[in-house]
């Protein structure tokens, strides 16, 4: 079964490497990002690269939840993308950065790929899938925001 895609483009007044520092702050995403309350990085001793991994708790819509997520792809500063599971969703967010003159394009692209859903899952994607869906783009809107907020600020360049 396919999945869904959501793709997201924000405009932050900040340069390429300023929006990647923050980006890749995973140490201190849960102060910027407001749906993140708390992170655990698995592997300390690297810098964000191919293989980074943590646990983030999140908050959305009064439900909690853990995301176990490893990074995948990186290039620095221009383009990287995480990957995680959620039960047998395989969902995959590339975060591509494009200088401007005013800044910065930040686009992120969701995939989530359900081709592992068997029959209950498929309902289950025609009953509330939209929600689920909607929910998503909504929580993505506002990380977009806090990592603009964020890039913007002090330090910003």
């Amino acid at each position: 079964m396919s999945g869904h895609v959501i793709h997201l483009d924000r405009l932050i007044a900040a340069t390429p490497e300023r929006v990647w520092q923050v980006l890749t702050d995973i140490e201190h995403s849960s102060d910027t990002i407001r749906s993140v309350e708390n992170v655990q990085i698995d592997d300390r001793h690297s810098a964000f690269n191919v293989g980074t991994r943590w646990r983030e708790n999140r908050a959305l819509m009064g439900h909690k939840g853990t995301e176990e997520l490893e990074v995948v792809e990186a290039h620095e500063p221009s383009h990287f993308a995480v990957r995680t599971t959620r039960a047998k969703d395989v969902v995959t967010m590339t975060y591509t950065l494009t200088p401007l003159k005013s800044g910065t394009r930040l686009s992120l692209t969701l995939v989530d790929d359900m081709h592992e859903r068997g029959v209950g899952g498929a309902i289950a994607w025609a009953l509330w899938g939209e929600v689920s869906l909607h929910s998503t783009r909504r929580m993505l809107e506002h990380d977009l925001e806090d990592i603009a907020s964020a890039a913007e600020s002090n330090g910003a360049g």
